[in-house]
């Protein structure tokens, strides 16, 4: 059974700030997960993600990109607790420019597998920025590529998804279209080498691509236990109970 998008959102903002946050339209549902992808000026430094659900985020993958002075960090929650007004928020620990954030819903928990992210070479044509390969472990995992780039207000139009992938989300420059962060997804019907790939048909800029894996999680449902409740236990009294005669 494939693992489907249910919702995504995108925070696009030039001013230097040391958070990026963006709030779903809709409530997130607990025991799915929230797949996190930010960009931002400089190098990487320590970036964490938290939300209003006091949710716990792992980061899979950092990478900074010395041509365009760019760091891309992705998290995820592999089963939430949902709520309204579900914000999420990456810290950056310094006040940086040029951020964004791209926010994914899934419809099952999920489990990271592999994960890679490189600074692609210059080229164009089908798939020509690649992530590099990794090899996931089971059939019919969620595979997440993400690509940053400088300059797109010149390329954005020749650039789409790799094959077989899905545009889910994009975060465009407010001003033209420099530093364009993407997010495209496909389900691997059987397990194998696979990397993160965009088709780029012109362009001589830095970029930044890379993947995700993700299988999902055994068992399924929501962790309640930070809303779980300890039982009750009744008090058996020590002293001898009366009988009362017929």
């Amino acid at each position: 059974m494939s693992i489907t998008k249910v919702q995504s959102a995108q925070f696009t903002e030039n001013n230097a700030d040391s958070t990026i946050p963006k709030v779903f339209a809709s409530s997130p549902v607990s025991g799915h997960a929230i797949i996190v992808v930010a960009s931002y000026q400089g190098t990487v430094g320590t970036p964490t993600c938290g939300d209003t659900q006091s949710n716990s985020y792992s980061l899979i993958d950092s990478h900074y990109d010395s041509g365009d002075n760019q760091s891309t960090a992705i998290f995820y929650c592999g089963n939430i607790v949902g709520g309204s007004s579900f914000t999420v928020t990456v810290s950056i620990g310094a006040s940086r420019g040029y951020r964004r954030l791209i926010i994914l819903e899934y419809d099952k928990p999920l489990v990271v597998d592999k994960y890679l992210s490189t600074s692609a070479t210059y080229g164009t044509g089908t798939d020509a920025l690649t992530s590099g390969a990794v090899v996931t472990t089971k059939d019919g995992e969620l595979i997440i590529g993400y690509e940053m780039e400088i300059n797109t207000m010149i390329y954005l139009a020749a650039m789409v998804a790799g094959t077989d992938y899905v545009e889910q989300q994009n975060a465009p420059d407010a001003i033209d279209a420099e530093y364009h962060l993407v997010v495209e997804d496909r389900n691997q019907a059987s397990a194998g080498s696979i990397a993160g790939t965009f088709t780029q048909s012109t362009g001589t800029y830095p970029f930044t691509v890379g993947v995700a894996t993700f299988s999902e999680a055994a068992g399924g449902g929501v962790d309640t236990a930070k809303k779980r409740m300890s039982a009750t236990h009744l008090l058996v009294p020590s002293f001898p109970m009366a009988i009362l005669p017929d």
